[in-house]
């Protein structure tokens, strides 16, 4: 989804920005196929986007890259930074 620069400048955590990206996400993507998981006793559902893209995988990205841009290992950061 297009992203506005403005927008994303207002952001001042890695959480929300995490937070903007999926609203757009949300906002610019049909989902295509709905994906149950059963592990022991719990059941879960996953809906993915037409596009690939999840919550978790924007999230999970956003961290390698500021990982990777700062040096610090992704198991440092956390989203109120």
């Amino acid at each position: 989804p297009e992203l506005n620069p403005e927008d994303l400048a207002e952001c001042r955590t890695l959480g929300e920005i995490v937070a903007y990206m999926n609203s757009k996400l949300a906002d610019g993507s049909k989902l295509s196929s709905v994906t149950v998981t059963v592990s022991a006793t719990v059941v879960s559902t996953t809906e993915t986007p037409a596009n690939g893209l999840s919550a978790a995988k924007v999230q999970s990205t956003m961290m390698s890259v500021v990982a990777e841009k700062t040096g610090y290992p992704t198991e440092m950061l956390e989203l109120s930074m």
